[in-house]
């Protein structure tokens, strides 16, 4: 058989440089204009958040927020979810630290009535016994089906902070779940309205009429903000190592972290490329040391938040029992290398390109365009600061990178949890000796 091969047609010229779509604060909104776009999103944020929980009805926002769905005080479940589904619309909600937020993405055309639909059961939300009965049972059921990973969490979150809001889950305990009641609820729901801060409507703007409906809709008032709390970070002297144990379990999973300061003098993406190195992709330094060579794990990823007041790293992984006290060892030894020996030429241009490159691609849909905005504006800032962070990516120097590892990257004062059969789990830690070794 002959076979004719002919060229390929010629590619068309090149891609203009994407750059952001126009955004604008007026009317109340943060609206972002992307013309011919067939969906659009909204927002409600709220500055009541996680932190803001009364003592003892912990896991409150989560719920109320899970009744909002329910629809408003006319309407049933059913009806609501109907509602939506018919018009093409998702619904999610967001409960972080300082802030909670409800969005809703739909077809352009009939994102007014999904607005109206939605506005009205923030409003005014179906709190009835019968609703909050439902509603708080099935919580209950999600927080026992996810018992043994709320356990982890709460561990590490009281081993880097201590007691608090922060080392409960955040949708709540059994406990503080089923003591919530309607009244508590509607204490929170005004508290939650009062505090609502500027909606963000991303979409074709040139369909005026369901963007005037909207603002004619939408009732704003100076919002209550309420002050931001952010837990203390608990002070680390050494290695702790904690073994949640799981009997019989045919894994460990692994979590190193420690805290980071985080100030205006934190060169942060300096250390966000550090860290991006270290175990950000499948080329970084940990899936080379522990999958590539070792082959002990099939994934090892690190990781920086520096959101807080208070940043935090974590580097995290999975391998069987046995060969824990070996990863976790391996692991430090490649955080230490970073520290010590940098990075190259060559590793930090592939992670800039990287970095630089996921960061477009992380705002390429109205629903993660509205996502990044809410959460700048909630934690007061704009897109400026955004820009400015590329720019200073753009500019960071293998220096700048190395620096940052050896001062704000450690392998000693951190907490390492470690998730497993404690009795093998034990066995390999002792003979390692990588530091003191706590069971829960």
């Amino acid at each position: 058989m002959n076979v004719t091969l002919s060229p390929w047609p010629p590619l068309p010229d090149p891609c203009g440089v994407y750059s952001l779509p126009t955004i604008a604060r007026e009317k109340g909104f943060i609206f972002v204009d992307l013309p011919n776009c067939p969906i659009s999103f909204f927002a409600f944020p709220f500055s009541v958040g996680l932190m803001h929980e009364p003592e003892g009805l912990e896991g409150i926002t989560e719920l109320l927020c899970r009744l909002l769905i329910e629809g408003a005080g006319d309407k049933w479940e059913d009806d609501m979810s109907l509602v939506l589904e018919n018009l093409g619309a998702s619904w999610r909600h967001l409960v972080s630290d300082n802030y909670t937020w409800v969005s809703c993405s739909a077809p352009t055309e009939n994102l007014g009535e999904v607005f109206k639909v939605v506005s009205g059961s923030i409003r005014s939300p179906r709190l009835n016994p019968a609703a909050v009965t439902q509603v708080r049972a099935d919580q209950v059921a999600r927080i026992r089906s996810g018992e043994s990973t709320a356990r982890v969490r709460s561990v590490q979150a009281h081993a880097l902070y201590g007691p608090g809001r922060q080392a409960i889950p955040s949708n709540g305990t059994e406990i503080s779940v089923l003591s919530i009641g309607e009244k508590d609820l509607r204490c929170h729901h005004e508290l939650l309205v009062a505090s609502e801060a500027t909606p963000v409507l991303v979409g074709d703007l040139r369909q005026t009429k369901y963007v005037a409906d909207m603002v004619e809709q939408h009732h704003s008032r100076i919002p209550v903000l309420l002050p931001r709390i952010q837990p203390r970070p608990r002070r680390l002297s050494g290695r702790e190592i904690i073994v949640v144990d799981q009997p019989r379990s045919k894994q460990a999973r692994i979590t190193i972290a420690h805290h980071v300061p985080c100030t205006g003098q934190t060169p942060k993406m300096a250390l966000t490329t550090a860290v991006h190195l270290l175990g950000g992709s499948g080329q970084s330094r940990l899936v080379q040391e522990l999958r590539d060579r070792r082959t002990q794990v099939y994934s090892a990823r690190a990781a920086i938040d520096m959101n807080r007041d208070s940043g935090l790293f974590t580097a995290y992984t999975q391998t069987h029992p046995s060969l824990a006290a070996d990863v976790t060892e391996a692991i430090l030894e490649t955080i230490g290398r970073i520290r010590v020996s940098g990075v190259t030429a060559i590793e930090l241009a592939r992670s800039k390109t990287q970095l630089s490159g996921q960061a477009w691609l992380n705002m390429q849909t109205p629903q993660e365009l509205g996502a990044w905005l809410t959460t700048l504006s909630m934690n007061g800032l704009d897109e400026s600061y955004w820009m400015d962070q590329l720019a200073e990516l753009s500019s960071v120097t293998v220096d700048q990178v190395n620096e940052a590892a050896a001062q704000f990257l450690s392998t000693e004062d951190l907490v390492i949890i470690l998730e497993g059969d404690a009795r093998i789990l034990d066995r390999g830690l002792s003979e390692s000796r990588i530091g003191r070794i706590r069971i829960v």
